[in-house]
């Protein structure tokens, strides 16, 4: 049973959750509709096992506006996008052990690229450059303590470096939008931030680390 109620939900831009599961939220919101037109007729998104574009836009919401209650209470982007998806009732599989399709796995770790655009698309006219960017280091900085436990010694030295350096910058990030910076992110900056939260490669992160060890030496 969930924890949450439908009250819970009416701070949103959009209440994506008590609105009606079998109407697509895109023809029943011209907000939603104007915001991801670009992605409604992608034939690869479209086309992803276990979830429709319809669940994909009510999820993006569910997950990422700053009044929604599974932002406020899940900090980890992944559990909240498992909380999102079973919200919404996304299918899951027996031959999986009742779990997602692989394909909404992908999207659950942060692998479909077309789906973080779309991520970002809805953060651009939702809310702050703070909070955007916040967002994303955030989610940065779950991916490397997922890593931690699979590193040796060494690996794991450079990666707690790093995990300080983004912990950092997602605390000045979350003080610079709770402070009420309402600016509107812009198109040249989202696709910035899209470009540098998607370099965050473990090759990356060697790199990274090497130029901050010449830098100290």
């Amino acid at each position: 049973m969930s924890s949450f109620s439908n009250a819970d939900f009416k701070k949103m831009k959009v209440d994506v959750y008590s609105m009606d599961r079998e109407r697509n939220c895109l023809k029943e919101n011209d907000w939603l509709a104007k915001v991801f037109h670009k992605f409604i007729d992608d034939d690869e998104l479209n086309s992803l096992k276990g979830i429709t574009m319809n669940l994909m836009v009510r999820s993006i919401v569910l997950c990422y506006d700053p009044n929604s209650p599974l932002v406020t209470r899940i900090q980890d982007i992944k559990a909240r996008k498992v909380e999102a998806f079973q919200l919404l009732n996304v299918k899951t599989y027996k031959e999986r052990k009742n779990m997602f399709s692989e394909d909404v796995d992908s999207i659950i770790l942060g692998k479909n690229e077309k789906f973080n655009r779309m991520v970002l698309q809805f953060l651009k006219v939702v809310d702050s450059m703070a909070y955007t960017s916040m967002s994303y280091f955030t989610e940065s900085y779950y991916d490397l303590l997922a890593q931690l436990s699979s590193q040796d010694p060494k690996e794991r030295a450079q990666t707690m470096v790093l995990i300080e350096k983004i912990e950092m910058q997602a605390k000045r990030k979350a003080k610079e939008f709770f402070v009420g910076d309402e600016k509107l992110i812009d198109y040249v900056a989202s696709e910035n931030i899209y470009e540098e939260t998607a370099g965050l490669t473990p090759e990356y992160f060697a790199k990274k680390f090497k130029a901050m060890k010449e830098t100290t030496e």
